[in-house]
């Protein structure tokens, strides 16, 4: 059995870098009732890493940029949140979602006192991702993704599919 993945069952999901955590929303096409966890999460079942929801369309969890898995290089945040429909097993039809803050770049702005700060710009990433812990990478023909230069990026997969087709 083949997991890969998927770009059915969610509308979107959208992420928000702040500077302590990622806190990513999901909204599905219908009741959802597996877990919702970070890639090396599932076994604790704790949160904020793991999410059991009773069912509904839409949830929200916020993943601390210092646990959860979340790997930091020099200020690029990178974890990886899956859904899966099955409280206990990884099924086809799953989804897994890379998710990127990236603070590795400064930035000027001036504010109206004429007084020149350096805050630390963010950029965000959410990319589809295998949700088979032992998948192999997804060939860059098949990647979809989307980023914005700012701390929020919304992730639509039906959306982004039109796009390739045209």
């Amino acid at each position: 059995m083949k997991i890969g993945p998927s770009v059915e069952g969610y509308q979107r999901v959208d992420l928000k870098c702040l500077w302590d955590t990622m806190e990513v929303s999901v909204a599905t096409d219908e009741e959802f009732q597996g877990v919702i966890y970070t890639r090396g999460s599932y076994s604790a079942r704790k949160p904020p890493c793991f999410m059991d929801p009773t069912r509904g369309k839409k949830f929200r969890m916020k993943i601390p940029l210092d646990s959860c898995n979340t790997k930091n290089e020099s200020g690029l945040y990178t974890n990886v949140l899956v859904l899966q429909h099955d409280d206990d097993l990884i099924m086809p039809g799953d989804a897994a979602f890379k998710l990127e803050c990236d603070f590795r770049t400064d930035k000027e702005i001036e504010v109206t006192s004429s007084i020149n700060l350096k805050p630390v710009a963010v950029s965000s990433r959410i990319e589809i991702a295998d949700a088979d812990p032992g998948g192999k990478p997804i060939p860059e023909s098949k990647k979809l993704s989307v980023a914005n230069h700012s701390s929020t990026v919304t992730f639509r997969p039906k959306k982004l599919l039109l796009k390739e087709e045209l």
